[in-house]
């Protein structure tokens, strides 16, 4: 079984996936691919870096590129979690080719820009307006590019993070 991770900036799929990790699970995320792919190229791997070579390797590959070469790494008898789930193609991939039970970890948008400016030195939005138009631009109607809202629409349950970690862990202990 592969338990997917998606949601929007700051909701908390990496702290999500952290915790299933330490519970047993593999741990893979579709953007490994896209950080080699740039080691490759001898490119930076800052977040316009990524997003412009993963809509590269869509346009070129098809927009379930990043699913299928991480499905290449996956045992079939192992649960896994996997993170940076971005485009339809690719959570359609995962859920016919590896029991995928998708995920969507979100929390109110004044919570996660709050994660976002606690975030030491990562911090890239000023305002809380960049944040959310930071946002409205991963949701392409190009089917080659990032298209979260759809993806986010695919989702078989939501957990809304709004509240203290154990919260979100008691939340994720109910998966199956």
């Amino acid at each position: 079984m592969i338990i997917g991770i998606t949601g929007p900036e700051c909701g908390g799929k990496d702290t999500a996936a952290a915790y299933l990790a330490a519970k047993g699970y593999s741990s893979f995320s579709l953007s490994d691919s896209i950080r080699d792919e740039c080691d490759a190229r001898g490119i930076d791997k800052d977040t316009p870096t990524l997003v412009r070579v993963a809509n590269e390797l869509r346009e070129r590959f098809g927009p379930d590129i990043l699913a299928r070469r991480a499905l290449v790494k996956v045992q079939p008898s192992k649960n896994y979690v996997a993170n940076s789930i971005r485009n339809p193609a690719e959570a359609a991939y995962l859920r016919e080719h590896g029991n995928l039970l998708l995920v969507l970890v979100t929390a109110d948008p004044h919570i996660r820009y709050a994660r976002h400016l606690a975030r030491a030195g990562r911090s890239k939005y000023p305002t809380f307006d960049s944040f959310l138009a930071a946002e409205e631009e991963q949701k392409s109607s190009n089917p080659a590019h990032q298209q979260l809202h759809i993806v986010f629409s695919m989702a078989d349950t939501t957990i809304e993070n709004n509240g203290q970690l154990e919260q979100l862990h008691a939340a994720l202990d109910k998966l199956p």
